[in-house]
């Protein structure tokens, strides 16, 4: 899986916004010469206040404009109530349910269980719990201390999130299988971390333990 270069994504972006190039300038404050070196691809990168600007303005996922291989979709800002169902997450209202460990939510980390009840909620299908820990899945409005109910399967559909088990420690990401390489990729929810690729012997220390199906924060 190849990652877009900027400029491509910025163009498209543009197009499909019904935008010119000149309207960054006009309503972000932006250098003429500053946005020509970016669809022109001499600029690769952007800092992450432009980046959060640029992307907000266009109405997309800040991952997607900087190439990576995630839905075109901006995810709604930190909020109290959040449409979780388009994401594949649903929040929990009341039901007790244990936390077993944490999910790392940047690199790999070994999950260490600590026994937690959360907030009680409506019936659902969920087998245990596990705590957040990072930024890698601010994208996907997951946080550090968010809890993530977990179904257990062994695999998942592209794209959705699902906590995965890689040579004993265990992350939380977006899944992608792609069978004809015989390789899998976990793809965070924040620019600022790569994607994860493992394929031919690396798969052999790699485990999907289940999907993340919903999520419950103190607010």
């Amino acid at each position: 899986m190849g990652k877009d270069e900027l400029k491509n994504r910025l163009k498209e972006a543009l197009e499909i916004r019904g935008k010119r190039p000149v309207d960054l300038c006009v309503n972000l404050d932006l250098a003429k010469s500053t946005v020509s070196q970016y669809l022109s691809g001499k600029s690769k990168s952007m800092d992450a206040d432009r980046l959060q600007a640029i992307s907000e303005y266009l109405d997309v996922s800040e991952a997607w404009l900087m190439g990576y291989d995630v839905p075109i979709e901006r995810r709604p800002k930190k909020q109290d109530s959040i449409d979780y169902e388009s994401y594949g997450l649903k929040p929990v209202t009341r039901k007790t349910i244990p936390v077993i460990g944490e999910v790392a939510c940047g690199l790999p980390e070994e999950a260490v269980e600590i026994p937690i009840d959360i907030v009680e909620g409506e019936e659902y299908d969920a087998d245990y719990a596990l705590k957040a820990k990072g930024d890698s899945m601010t994208g996907a409005e997951i946080y550090d201390g968010d809890i993530i109910l977990i179904k257990t399967m062994s695999m998942v559909n592209n794209g959705e999130i699902a906590a995965v088990r890689i040579d004993g420690a265990t992350t939380l990401k977006y899944v992608y299988w792609y069978p004809e390489k015989n390789q899998l990729v976990l793809q965070a929810a924040n620019p600022a971390y790569p994607p994860l690729s493992y394929e031919g012997e690396a798969l052999r220390d790699a485990e999907i333990l289940g999907k993340a199906v919903k999520l419950q924060r103190n607010i």
